[in-house]
Parts: C-alpha cells; structure tokens; sequence
C-alpha cells in the first residue's frame, strides 16, 4: 500500500486504459488474469463500470472494463472521451460485430492509440487463426485504423485470456505507448464513477491527471466549483493526493466523464438566449429513480427524445423509499422506478427494462395534443424585423398564442405577435391557407415547423 508521505512528493506517471469489446469477447476474463482476481457477472454481461488500478514498472495504469451492450452506449462513450489508450477486446471466432463498429468509430474520432487484442486463439488451429487475423485486419482498416504493419500506430496483439498467453506483449505495449504520451498544460482530472451515499451525498470517484490536489482545495467544473472537504484511498483518509492516483470524496451528484480544472477556467461569455415559456410547454411530469447510475445513464439518453414535452422533476439512484412515495404522493406525480426489485403502488410504475421504458414514453409523449401547425416556407425583413411566409398544414392557426418552433432538430419557443393575409390583421387563418406571421424574438428559417399544442 502508498505510505501518506510518499503521496505527498511524488509525481506518477501512467494512462488510463478504457477496455472495450462486446458481450462475451473475453474482456472480464483478460483483467481477471492481469489482476489475479475472479469479477462477478451478472448472465456473464458486465453491466457495471469496473475501475482497476495496476502498478507496472513503477508506472500507475487504470484500466476501466466497460459493459458490452448497447444499450449502455453514454457510459461507454464517457469512458472513450477519458481514456488515454483503447483496449479494443475481439473474439477471434466471432470477428468484429455491428456493436463494436459503432464503439470503434467512436473511438476512431479521438484519435488516440488503440491497442486490438484478438482473442480465444487457442480455440483455433494456426491456418485458421491466420485466415480470422487477416479478415479482421481488413474490417479494422475498413473503419478507418492504421495498424502498425502497415506504417500506423495502432497496435494487433493476439492473446489468450483463459491461458494468459500473450499479457505480457500487452503490458509491455501499454507501458511504451504510456511514455509517449502527450503532456497536458493545465492540472486536471476525471470523474470515473459515482456511488449513492447516507445523507443525499454520492461518493464519486475521481482520477487526477496531472497535479496535486490537497484537502480545502477547489476544484473546477464547467458551471459549478466544489470544495474538497476530503480525500479517501484504500479506506485512508489523506491530506493530498497526486496524478494517476483514483481517489473518492463525498459531495453533490457529478456525470462520469466530468472534466474537472484545479485553477479556474476563464470562459468566454456566451450570447444570451431567451427561452420562452418553457414552463408551461411541458404536458406531463414524472419522479424517475433507479437502482444503478448505468442504468441513469442509460435513461438519460433515452429522455432527450422527449424532454420538450415531458419533465422530469427529480432523477435520483438509490432504493426506493416510503419518503419517496410520500413525495410522490404530496406533488401528485407517479414515480418510474427503474430496477430488478419489483414494487407495487399506486404512485409507482414498474419497469424492468429500458426498452420498457421508451415504449411506455412514447405512448405518453403522443398523448399531448397537437392543434395547429405552420411550415415556413419564404422570410421577409422590414424594420429590421422578421416576418415569416408559412403555410397552414394542420388544423386552424390562432393570433396570441405561444407556440413551439422546431428548427434544425432544436426546439425553441416563442409567441405569435401578429398574423396576417394579403396585408389584412387576422385572428386565425384555416388548413391549406398562406399567411405571414410575425413571432417574437425569434429569427426564422426556411422549413421550421411552428406548432400550437393544446
């Protein structure tokens, strides 16, 4: 174990190894033979991020096992924005899959020095691991990678997992591709993964990359600064702590992938953008929890489709409790519980799986009632004004009323100040009718759709 004083001095170096592959490549059982350790698995699918720290020739390495499935995409793509080297896990008999080449491109935009391990050789015979290796050769440059032989810097080892063949090459790899990489300016660091805790505090888990941190330190969100009260590793309390170390400290709720400064960042100001009526544009409210962030994640993504028409009033992770219920009860909204435990209430919806969710979502999301629709379809200027020429596509049009704009897959909102047919004032104007409308603060483009919703 690190002494307290010698965490005090010294500065590490190392990398932060994100380990990719899908369901049942072999990920989880290459780092239980790297760690010596056996990981539980729940129907053998790694559904949890795993954070494993490795000390190789005196280098400190992270290496983070992501889950396989696609349907945990936002924290596997977390991990991708953070990781300094991608592990990319394939099995030799399967060869790389629709999944995988949605992960790899994904990783192909950062680019970054990638590491394929091509697994499970010892379940071939040499003519055929040499036929599989050159097919998966060929779908790696495909989607874009330039593999060593070839002139590149992306790495092809072949491995055994099961039968440790071919580790050694791997840790030996990641220890040169570590010493070359490139050294950031400024002192910062990661969030890797967040844990409910007492007292509606999480004990979050972060990495810092470069520098050092002490205890009464700030450090420097995007739109928030948090004050280190404390710092834990390896269940001691510490002063400092410095780069390449994963600690914890017990504060608000963070995202994983946060980027967090240890000086503040200076920020350029951006143009204020008014939204209106956001309030009042939501037709249905829900109290969402869940028993894992992997599945918060999951049901953050999922919620972007609807966010202009349903609210969300409280996202948590932990149990679900009677104070819960109670709340529930108190602001008269149901609460989606999204967990393996199944609860029944009157107050509480059930759901054991995303899929579940979207499906129930989307059946709520259509029950809000769309009245009348424009398209635009010509922009006057007059007055330093904009007036738009917009075709009635659905039911009657209505003067003063607010309305949502979709514009270049973005919703915005505003009002409609004036409505107008061949230069004459109106107060609605029918399906299938021209007319020019005149909306505030707001700057149209041709092919917007304003809509009235009930």
């Amino acid at each position: 174990m690190i002494s307290k004083n010698f965490i005090k001095t010294m500065v590490n170096s190392g990398a932060i190894l994100g380990v990719f592959g899908d369901v049942d490549n072999g990920k989880t059982t290459l780092l239980s033979k790297i760690f010596n350790k056996k990981f539980y698995e729940r129907e053998g699918i790694t559904q949890k991020t795993r954070i494993l720290e490795l000390n190789y020739k005196e280098n400190f390495f992270i290496f983070i096992d992501t889950p396989g499935h696609c349907s945990f995409s936002t924290t596997i793509n977390n991990i991708i924005n953070i990781s300094d080297i991608y592990i990319i896990v394939i099995d030799i008999l399967v060869g790389i899959s629709k999944n995988l080449i949605l992960i790899l491109k994904n990783i192909l935009k950062k680019k970054k020095n990638s590491i394929f391990l091509i697994n499970k050789i010892d379940k071939v015979n040499s003519i055929e691991k040499k036929i599989m290796i050159e097919k998966i050769k060929k779908d790696i440059l495909n989607i874009g990678f330039f593999l060593e032989e070839y002139g590149g810097e992306d790495l092809l080892i072949d491995i055994s997992a099961k039968k440790k063949i071919g580790i050694e090459i791997l840790l030996e790899n990641i220890f040169l591709l570590s010493s070359i990489l490139e050294e950031s300016k400024k002192d910062f660091g990661f969030v890797l993964k967040i844990r409910s805790s007492k007292y509606m505090k999480f004990s979050n888990l972060l990495i810092l990359k470069k520098g050092f941190l002490n205890v009464k330190d700030y450090i420097y969100f995007k739109n928030k600064k948090i004050k280190v009260t404390n710092i834990k590793r390896n269940g001691l309390f510490l002063n400092r702590i410095s780069n390449y170390l994963v600690f914890e400290f017990l504060s608000d709720f963070l995202d994983v992938g946060e980027k967090f400064y240890l000086k503040k960042i200076k920020t350029k100001k951006k143009d204020k953008v008014s939204v209106f009526f956001k309030k009042n544009t939501y037709f249905k409210s829900f109290i969402f929890k869940t028993d894992c962030f992997s599945k918060y994640y999951a049901f953050k993504k999922i919620i972007l489709e609807f966010e202009n028409r349903i609210n969300f009033l409280i996202l948590n992770v932990g149990k679900l409790f009677f104070s819960d219920i109670k709340l529930a009860e108190s602001l008269k909204q149901e609460i989606i519980f999204f967990s393996e435990k199944k609860c029944f209430n009157k107050f509480v919806l059930y759901f054991s799986n995303i899929y579940q969710i979207y499906s129930f979502l989307k059946k709520t999301y259509k029950k809000s009632n769309l009245l009348s629709q424009a398209k635009v379809i010509k922009i006057f200027k007059k007055n330093e004004k904009y007036f738009c020429g917009c075709k009635v596509l659905i039911g009657v049009f209505k003067n003063n009323n607010k309305v949502e704009i979709l514009s270049k897959k973005k919703i915005l909102y505003s009002k409609i100040l004036s409505l107008m047919v061949k230069k004459n004032q109106k107060d609605y104007v029918n399906i299938g009718e021209y007319c020019g409308v005149f909306l505030e603060n707001y700057k149209p483009i041709i092919g917007d759709l304003i809509s009235i919703y009930e």
